[in-house]
């Protein structure tokens, strides 16, 4: 009986010490979402999160998608609180998008940049682009939007995305996105 014992304390440890050395990162050959070809350099998406931040009183959206060749992290709290997301630092490519909507889901169509909040809300107004350009681990390149649009086909969570917009160094980011999204509801 006693050999049993040690026997099953031995298996608990061995599938714990299993449990300990598993990785979080997702390896980007495995669990690619889609590829970027930007500036001559390919950079893989490997996590995409899409947050839908409903206003109760005006019944409008605001969506906050996320994508990045690393882990991202999303706590959403309860209803009326804030959400919180985190990319890691030590990624060699983020993307990060907010767009308004009317409805439950993102409308299909054409969303036109204009950072004054126009009263149409089929629109985005942030996006930023970081790259990690001298392979150290870490962005050192950040780029905004000046101009362009995103055209929006398909369903929740799985939306296709068609960027065509003027980044602030000048470049065209002319991609298709259609790698789905993890789909978070925050309301307020």
């Amino acid at each position: 009986m006693r050999s049993l014992n040690y026997l099953f304390i031995f298996s608990l440890m061995m599938i714990s010490c299993s449990k300990d050395s598993e990785s979080n990162t997702k390896p980007a050959t495995n669990n690619n979402l889609a590829e970027l070809n930007f500036n001559g350099n390919n950079y893989s998406i490997t996590d995409a999160k899409m947050i839908d931040t409903y206003h109760l009183i005006d019944e409008k959206h605001q969506y906050m998608l996320l994508f990045s060749d690393k882990d991202i992290v999303v706590d959403v709290g309860g209803f009326g609180s804030s959400f919180y997301y985190s990319i890691p630092l030590v990624s060699r490519f983020s993307m990060k998008l907010k767009m308004y909507s009317y409805g439950e889901n993102i409308v299909n169509g054409t969303y036109i940049f204009d950072d004054n909040e126009p009263q149409n809300y089929q629109f985005f107004n942030q996006f930023t682009m970081s790259i990690d350009t001298n392979n150290d681990g870490y962005p050192d390149s950040h780029m905004q939007v000046v101009s362009g649009t995103i055209t929006s086909s398909g369903a929740e969570p799985n939306n296709t995305l068609h960027f065509n917009i003027q980044l602030s160094n000048g470049q065209i980011l002319d991609f298709v996105y259609s790698g789905g999204f993890e789909y978070f509801i925050n309301n307020y």
